[in-house]
C-alpha cells in the first residue's frame, strides 16, 4: 500500500509541473490557480513528514516575512523620493502602507507562498534511488511530448489555446522561458539515452530520438540562451563523470556524441544559428549591451530601497519613471534578471537568503556514490545549475511553469543517503498549509470568473476592458467611473490617470484635476512621446490651446514623431496589452484611446 501511494503521489508531482507548463507556462492568472489548487490536494492528501532541518524552515520563513513586510506602514521608514513626490506634491492615492499597490503585493505575496511551501514539500519527499530515476524519466517523456507539440503547431501555424506567443515558438509567452525548460529537460534527455546505449540497451534509441525532438523545438524557438544552456549542460554533465574512474573511461564516445550534436545544429541551426554568427548592429539600440542598461539602472532603482525593497509586483511602474541609461518608449517589465528583480522588489537581503538556501542544498546534493542511478542524478543536479546560472540574465525563476521544472530538478539531485529526520508536527502544519493554497486558488479562480471577492489582475484586466468600451462609445461618465475603480487597485498605472483625465475634462471641464492626472501620468510615464502629443489634442479641443496643461512643457508636433514608429507603439484592445517585442523583457507603452 505505501508503494503504491508514493508511486501516485509521484506521478501526481511530475504530472502538476508538466501541466504548469502545458497551461501556456501558467503566467496567466486561472492556470496559477489551477495549479496552486492541484497541488494543495496532492498536499492535504499526502504531506510530508520528514523535516529538512533548520536552515531551510528559517530561510524560507525569512523570505516570506521580507515580502509581507511591504504592508508595514510607509512612516515607519524614510520615503523615496518618487514616493514622496506623487503622494505629497501630486496628491496621488497611494495608501498608508509600504507598497503602493496592496492588493497586487497580496497576489504576488499568495504566489511566492505556494513557491516556497512547494519547494518544501518537494525537497521534503522520500524517494527511493529508482523511484527517482523514474520520476526523471517521466518527467522527460513529458518534456518530449510538449517538444513534439510545440514544433507541430509552430510548423502548421495552429495555436492552442492559453499558448500566448506571439510567434507561436512554444507555450510561454517569453521564448526565451520555453527555451531554458527545453534545454534543462535536453540535459535529461541525453544523460539517459548515454546511459542506456552505453549499456546497449535498445530503449536508448527511443531517448535519442526524444533527444532529437527536443533540440527540434529548441531550435524552432529562436533561442541562444537556450543552445547554450544545453551544451554547456552537457559539457558539464561529462566533466562531473571525470571525478568517477568508471564514467572517466566512457569519455571518448561522451566527445562524439557532442561533437555530432554540435555538427547537427551547425547543419541545421537555420536561423537560430544565424543569430550566433551574425555580428551585432553597432545602430541598434537593442543590441546585447541594452541589457547591461537595463540592469545598471535596476541596480540604482534598487538601492532607493535596499533593505525591503519596493514590493511584490511594483517593478514595472516604479522602474519606469526612474530609468535613466536604459530610457526609451518601450516598457521594461522586468530587469532582465531573477536575482536584480528580487533586489528590487524584496531588496538585497533576499538575494543572500537566496544563496544560503542554495549553499545548503548544495551540501544535500553531494557526494556521488559508485551505484546505478548516480549519473541521472547528476544530470538533475547539472540542470539546476544551468537554471540558476540563467537567472542572472533573464526571468525564468520568476515564471511558475518553469520555477516548478527548477524545484522538481532540484529534489531529484538531492542525495539518496543523506539523513533523514521524521517529525510529527510536519504532516499537520502542512495539512493546514494546504487549506491555506487551497482558499487562495479558489480566491483567484472565483476572481477570473467573477467579480466577487478582493481583487486581481483579472479584476483589473476586466475594468480595462470597461474603460476601453467606454472610450470607444464616448461614454464619458462610465469611463470615468471605472479608471477610479482600476486607481484603487493600480495606482501606479499611467494609462488609467490618462483616461480620467481625458474624460473629466471633456465631461466637465475640470482642468485642475485633469491637470493634475496628466502630471501623475507624465511622472511615471516620461519617456512616451505620444502621452504628450494625445494631452495636447485633449487640451486643444477642450480649451482651444495647443499646448498641453504640463507647466512649462508642450506637446510634441505631429512632425516631430519619427517616422515610421508605429509598429513600436501598442494597443490597447479588449482589455489586453498586444505587444510587438523590441527589446528582450520589454513591452511598449499602452496606447490609451484617444477622445477628441
Amino acid at each position: 500500500m505505501k508503494s503504491a501511494s508514493l508511486s501516485f503521489r509521484t506521478m501526481a508531482i511530475v504530472g502538476i509541473t508538466l501541466l504548469a507548463l502545458a497551461f501556456g507556462g501558467s503566467t496567466e492568472l486561472w492556470a496559477q490557480s489551477a495549479i496552486v489548487l492541484l497541488a494543495a490536494a496532492v498536499m492535504l492528501l499526502f504531506p510530508p513528514r520528514v523535516s529538512l532541518g533548520a536552515v531551510p524552515i528559517i530561510v524560507l520563513t525569512l523570505f516570506l516575512g521580507i515580502a509581507l513586510a511591504a504592508f508595514l506602514p510607509a512612516s515607519w521608514g524614510i520615503l523615496p523620493e518618487w514616493r514622496r513626490h506623487l503622494a505629497q506634491d501630486l496628491s496621488a492615492p497611494l495608501g498608508d502602507l509600504r507598497t503602493p499597490q496592496p492588493w497586487l503585493t497580496l497576489q504576488s505575496c499568495g504566489l511566492l507562498l505556494f513557491g516556497l511551501v512547494w519547494a518544501y514539500y518537494l525537497l521534503a519527499q522520500e524517494w527511493s534511488p529508482a523511484e527517482k530515476s523514474r520520476a526523471m524519466r517521466l518527467f522527460t517523456a513529458g518534456i518530449i511530448l510538449l517538444a513534439a507539440v510545440s514544433i507541430a503547431t509552430y510548423v502548421t501555424g495552429f495555436r492552442i489555446p492559453g499558448w500566448n506567443q506571439e510567434q507561436n515558438r512554444g507555450w510561454f509567452p517569453n521564448r526565451n522561458q520555453t527555451a531554458d525548460v527545453l534545454a534543462l529537460g535536453g540535459i535529461l534527455a541525453y544523460a539517459i539515452a548515454f546511459k542506456r546505449l552505453q549499456k546497449k540497451k535498445r530503449t536508448g534509441f527511443l531517448w535519442l530520438a526524444g533527444l532529437g525532438l527536443i533540440g527540434t523545438a529548441l531550435v524552432t524557438t529562436y533561442s541562444r540562451a537556450g543552445i547554450v544552456l544545453f551544451f554547456t549542460g552537457i559539457c558539464f554533465w561529462h566533466l562531473g563523470g571525470l571525478l568517477r574512474p568508471k564514467e572517466g573511461r566512457s569519455l571518448a564516445f561522451g566527445l562524439s556524441a557532442l561533437v555530432t550534436l554540435l555538427s547537427l545544429f551547425l547543419l541545421f541551426g537555420g536561423t537560430t544559428l544565424e543569430r550566433f554568427l551574425k555580428a551585432p548592429d553597432p545602430e541598434n539600440q537593442y543590441a546585447t549591451d541594452f541589457r547591461m542598461l537595463i540592469q545598471e539602472d535596476a541596480i540604482k532603482v534598487s538601492l532607493h530601497a535596499p533593505f525591503l525593497g519596493v514590493g511584490l509586483g511594483n517593478f514595472e511602474p516604479i522602474f519606469t519613471s526612474m530609468r535613466e541609461a536604459s530610457a526609451d518608449q518601450n516598457r521594461t517589465l522586468h530587469p532582465e534578471s531573477d536575482w536584480l528583480w528580487m533586489a528590487v522588489e524584496m531588496g538585497w537581503i533576499a538575494p543572500l537568503l537566496l544563496l544560503i538556501g542554495l549553499k545548503w542544498w548544495w551540501g544535500q546534493c553531494l557526494p556521488f556514490a559508485l551505484k546505478s542511478g548516480e549519473a541521472i542524478r547528476r544530470a538533475a543536479l547539472v540542470a539546476v545549475l544551468m537554471f540558476i546560472a540563467h537567472g542572472f540574465v533573464d526571468v525564468a525563476g520568476h515564471r511558475l511553469g518553469s520555477i516548478c521544472v527548477g524545484l522538481l530538478l532540484a529534489a531529484l539531485a538531492l542525495s539518496p543517503d543523506k539523513p533523514r529526520l521524521r517529525r510529527a508536527w510536519v504532516a499537520p502544519l502542512f495539512r493546514c498549509l494546504a487549506l491555506v493554497l487551497g482558499l487562495m486558488g479558489a480566491w483567484w479562480m472565483t476572481s477570473f470568473m467573477t467579480d466577487f471577492g478582493p481583487p486581481t489582475t483579472a479584476s483589473l484586466a476586466r475594468i480595462q476592458a470597461q474603460i476601453n468600451d467606454a472610450a470607444s462609445e464616448r461614454r464619458l461618465a462610465s469611463m470615468s467611473t471605472a479608471a477610479n475603480a482600476a486607481l484603487d487597485i493600480a495606482p501606479l498605472d499611467w494609462t488609467f490617470y490618462f483616461r480620467r483625465a481625458s474624460a473629466e475634462a471633456f465631461r466637465t471641464g475640470a482642468i485642475e484635476r485633469a491637470k493634475t492626472d496628466f502630471q501623475i501620468a507624465h511622472f511615471l510615464e516620461p519617456h512616451w512621446i505620444e502621452l504628450r502629443v494625445n494631452e495636447g489634442k485633449c487640451g486643444s479641443t477642450r480649451t482651444n490651446l495647443r499646448r498641453a496643461w504640463m507647466p512649462g512643457r508642450r506637446p510634441c508636433a505631429a512632425s516631430e514623431i519619427v517616422p515610421n514608429r508605429s509598429n513600436s507603439i501598442p494597443r490597447c484592445s479588449n482589455g489586453r496589452r498586444e505587444t510587438r517585442s523590441c527589446t528582450r523583457g520589454s513591452k511598449n507603452s499602452p496606447r490609451p484611446t484617444t477622445i477628441t
